[in-house]
């Protein structure tokens, strides 16, 4: 059976902070075998969109980054990691649940279960560097 979508199911598969992205993910996986359609409308949309996202999230990315930089105190645990950035990037304009997944993301991609300040800022960086590539492989 054919579907058509608007911005929204692109985006949220896209972006895999977004917090509609597992449903996303389902949604495009479990019609595989069907085709699915968008117009030339909702592409400009999902491409302006996207442009968007992308420059908030480095925005918050590369503001995350200078404060792990000059942070000189260690993290007990993921949630103290969590808090520190959340309270210091309040003016950046992506939303908290985007924010904080992306920093999960960032926890479990390399195994933290305390963090070092000096580790975390250098793995930070590696990890900003590539984050881009994760929309743009979608």
């Amino acid at each position: 059976m054919p579907f058509f979508t608007d911005t929204n199911i692109p985006i949220a598969y896209t972006v895999i902070h977004d917090k509609w992205h597992e449903n996303a993910t389902a949604f495009i996986k479990n019609h595989e075998e069907d085709t699915i359609f968008w117009s030339s409308l909702v592409k400009e949309e999902y491409n302006e969109k996207l442009e968007d996202i992308i420059d908030n999230v480095t925005s918050f990315l590369e503001t995350s980054e200078d404060i792990l930089n000059i942070n000189q105190n260690d993290f007990i645990n993921y949630y103290e990691f969590e808090k520190y950035l959340l309270e210091r990037t309040k003016e950046c304009s992506l939303d908290k649940i985007k924010k904080q997944k992306i920093l999960e993301h960032f926890w479990m991609k390399y195994g933290f279960s305390e963090g070092i300040s000096e580790i975390i800022s250098s793995k930070f960086s590696v990890f900003i560097n590539h984050f881009e590539q994760i929309y743009y492989a979608r």
